[in-house]
């Protein structure tokens, strides 16, 4: 079995910079410690892409849409598509967003 190509996506690229700056206003190590957890969940779900739960959207865009709790940041939900070649990290927002209407845009 090959390892899928783990694809960071322009958005989830910018969920994750303003996320870190957001955290880092107040606690430059929380800010650290959130991008390094991120890099852990990354290596975790190109070995067990199938460990978030499978999102039951109405918006198809977000069809075959996994998500996963961040560890530790707990409110902050990681969005990430699984196929055999690909593991694609779509999104990284917070739990309490309207996360539908964002994949709209």
């Amino acid at each position: 079995m090959t390892t899928p190509e783990l694809i960071l996506m322009p958005r989830a690229r910018e969920d994750i910079k303003q996320i870190a700056a957001y955290i880092g206003e107040n606690n430059p190590q929380a800010s650290m410690a959130f991008r390094q957890t991120l890099q852990h969940i990354y290596e975790v779900l190109v070995d067990l892409p199938e460990v978030g739960s499978v999102g039951n959207f109405r918006n198809p865009e977000m069809k075959g849409l996994r998500m996963l709790p961040v560890p530790r940041f707990r409110t902050y939900l990681l969005f990430y598509r699984p196929t055999t070649e690909r593991l694609e990290i779509v999104r990284v927002l917070h739990g309490a967003r309207d996360v539908s209407s964002l994949f709209r845009d």
